[in-house]
């Protein structure tokens, strides 16, 4: 609450700075006011803020509010932006998992996964492989996404102890 209350006093002191907007719209998702997060996302946008973690924000706000199209369009762009991020990664097979667009989804958890390992981000990883596993039950490509995350978290977890 207090970095929206200190971006908004920073857009009355600067309105054409459009990481105010981004502040604000970031800080309006953590307090689940997705509307208005949307709102000052695209300001941060129109104001010249291009970058991925923008419209991550503003596809997760636009899935909060059921507008699966334009979440779409927003994790197009992030991924785009930015296609060697975790978080960006996994926004985009999560919009794909939900268009049903089960191949593609299933190469962007991999993604996330993968890239997961390098940041060391375990949740992101886990949540990468338990969605591979759920669609592994559907499709063979998502099987074998799933088989060889499996394979290069086992290798790095022997390299780990080895060198422990």
């Amino acid at each position: 609450e207090q970095a929206l209350i200190e971006s908004k006093i920073s857009i009355d002191l600067n309105p054409s700075v459009p990481e105010n907007y981004y502040f604000s719209s970031k800080s309006e998702f953590l307090l689940k006011n997705y509307k208005s997060s949307i709102d000052f996302g695209l300001t941060a946008i129109a104001k010249g803020y291009n970058d991925a973690e923008i419209f991550s924000i503003l596809g997760l706000s636009y899935l909060k509010e059921q507008e699966n199209k334009l979440a779409f369009a927003a994790f197009d762009k992030a991924i785009k932006l930015n296609p060697k991020h975790s978080m960006t990664n996994y926004n985009y097979a999560v919009i794909n998992d939900i268009k049903n667009n089960i191949k593609t989804s299933a190469s962007y958890y991999y993604q996330a996964g993968i890239i997961s390992l390098e940041e060391k981000n375990n949740l992101r990883l886990y949540k990468s492989l338990k969605a591979l596993k759920r669609l592994s039950a559907k499709n063979l490509s998502a099987n074998e996404y799933y088989n060889m995350l499996g394979t290069k978290v086992s290798n790095y977890l022997k390299t780990k102890l080895i060198n422990s």
